[in-house]
């Protein structure tokens, strides 16, 4: 009998730790209802549960953000619904304006509410706002936010104003200095000009029996601007009443013919030819020309190359333009880039049929000051004649680091201004008019929502007049364009409320199903648990029973000491 090592109550000592530890784990099982409590329990399954988890809570956020980009559609169907209300009442007026019955007085009256109408579009379109996001305009101008496109780069300072869209408000006058210009002369041969002069001399070459053949087209402007061709009874007057930009050539304004009558002595009254192609106004991709030598325009000053910016800072950058005379729905870019040479590209505007944007991409690698930049944008523009088929045209004068837009009809300031590209998929791309909306609950998984670009120009009411039948009648076609466009884009809202809600569904059930998925991983049993606890309570009692026992088993050594 020893009584050094007391093998039996050590080992029942070891065999009660292991219980305690069983019953620890046990109890903490159950006081979480979790099986898995720290990586110790299942590494693996930690790992899985963990990534599941991620993957439910980004659902879960997913499934918010599709209820606020709900939110954002409904905004701007909302609004949208009144400029529409507002469009059925302008078209209602000029239905009215258009009866003859009114009076001059009357139409004044009309033309009162159309004006206050209007303003109301353009402040729907410039103040709705999500979350103080715009809905139909851009969010990032300088006093409102962050500067963008040649705005970032060049500063506000160096653009023409701080108000951009329709706002061609300076004045050039091509009269004074050395000008390069991108578009073709006005008189250029085949263009509209010319032609319609030469339908002139052809339809009186009839009327006279060939007595008069020829008339000049242009004529210094330093001539008299009232010229008279007489050939036999027959005497043509031409008025030179408008002049080329640069004021040194004077273009027809107006053709009247007489015709003496030897038999009767009297002359009959002023025959007018038609020379609706040749007003202030068909440009036809030209320079221009008018009643003045001054237009019109918008500027941007390229100075400081190397100083201010740096080239590599315009590479994705640019800038856009158009004409108000189609009401914007022709929109023309220049992309600046550092590599590839010139391109050019043309896409159909998504909002009108037959209407396109066009991108010029300009490579400036080369250029070492604001001058040459202003060259290469004049020079890749004048490369591609489609694209200054229009009546904004730029201009440089020689040695100045300034790149003018104009409009080339003198005296309006319809001209379109953008310090930022504007692409037709969803209009404006440079800005970020696309909002992203993260829809999924992992990186990339993204639906973009476009913004419906839209103001008192993109609608086409802007120009409403209804002083004058005419213009009442015009006035009808345009709302009726403005209804389309807001139909759509409209449509476009509605659509993307409907894929918002499935997208909801889907992260929800996809939230459901992973959360299952994890619940068997992490989740306890508890029933099966409490099985074990009940039966390491059991064996953590009969052991410390057994342990008393195993203690008292050499109490005999001490019977031999007696």
């Amino acid at each position: 009998m020893v009584i050094k090592h007391n093998t039996e109550a050590d080992y029942t000592s070891r065999q009660i730790g292991i219980t305690n530890r069983a019953l620890a784990k046990s109890t903490e099982k159950l006081s979480t209802s979790y099986r898995v409590n720290r990586a110790a329990d299942d590494a693996a399954g930690l790992a899985v549960s963990e990534g599941m988890r991620g993957q439910i809570r980004g659902l879960d956020r997913g499934a918010m953000n599709t209820e606020e980009a709900t939110g954002f559609c409904q905004v701007a169907d909302g609004a949208m619904q009144e400029l529409e209300d507002i469009v059925h009442r302008i078209r209602q007026l000029s239905v009215q304006s258009a009866d003859d019955t009114n009076t001059e007085q009357d139409r004044v009256m009309i033309q009162h509410e159309i004006e206050q109408l209007i303003v109301e579009v353009e402040r729907i379109t410039d103040d709705t706002e999500y979350n103080t996001i715009k809905v139909f305009n851009d969010n990032s101008s300088s006093s409102k936010g962050s500067a963008r496109g040649l705005e970032k780069v060049l500063g506000q300072s160096q653009l023409s104003t701080d108000k951009y869209g329709m706002n061609m408000k300076d004045t050039i006058d091509f009269s004074v200095g050395t000008w390069n210009r991108t578009g073709k002369e006005a008189d250029a041969s085949g263009g509209y000009y010319d032609n319609a002069v030469n339908k002139v001399i052809a339809d009186i070459n009839t009327d006279t029996g060939g007595a008069i053949t020829s008339i000049p087209k242009s004529i210094p402007s330093s001539s008299n601007s009232v010229q008279k061709i007489v050939s036999g009874n027959y005497t043509v007057t031409v008025t030179y009443g408008n002049l080329k930009p640069d004021g040194r050539t004077r273009l027809i304004s107006k053709v009247q013919m007489e015709t003496y009558d030897p038999a009767t002595g009297q002359t009959t009254p002023p025959k007018n030819y038609s020379l609706s192609s040749v007003g202030p106004g068909w440009t036809d991709g030209t320079q221009g020309y008018g009643d003045k030598t001054e237009y019109s325009c918008a500027w941007i000053d390229f100075d400081g190359l190397g100083t201010k910016y740096k080239l590599s800072d315009l590479y994705g950058e640019g800038f856009n333009t158009g004409c108000g005379h189609c009401r914007g729905e022709n929109r023309y870019n220049i992309r600046f880039t550092g590599s590839g040479g010139d391109s050019f590209k043309v896409e159909p505007n998504p909002d009108k049929t037959g209407r396109y944007w066009y991108t010029v991409t300009v490579d400036i690698s080369s250029c070492t000051s604001g001058s040459d930049i202003i060259k290469r944008v004049v020079d890749a523009a004048n490369s591609y004649p489609t694209f200054t088929k229009h009546y904004v045209q730029f201009a440089h004068e020689n040695g100045g680091s300034k790149l003018y837009l104009y409009d080339t009809t003198p005296g309006t300031t319809a001209g379109i201004f953008n310090p930022y590209i504007v692409s037709s998929d969803s209009t404006m791309k440079e800005e970020k008019r696309a909002l992203g909306i993260q829809v999924g609950g992992n990186s990339g998984q993204l639906v973009a929502l476009d913004k419906p670009y839209l103001d008192k120009y993109s609608l086409g009411v802007a120009w409403v007049d209804l002083t004058t039948r005419e213009g009442a009648e015009e006035a009808m076609v345009s709302c009726d364009d403005a209804i389309d466009i807001l139909n759509l884009k409209r449509s476009h809202m509605g659509s993307m409320v409907n894929r918002f809600g499935h997208a909801y569904d889907n992260d929800l059930n996809g939230s459901e199903n992973i959360q299952a998925s994890e619940s068997l991983i992490r989740d306890l049993d508890m029933a099966d648990e409490m099985v074990k606890y009940s039966a390491s309570r059991i064996v953590q009692q009969a052991a410390q029973s057994m342990l008393s026992q195993a203690n008292s088993s050499k109490d005999g050594v001490l019977a031999l000491f007696r």
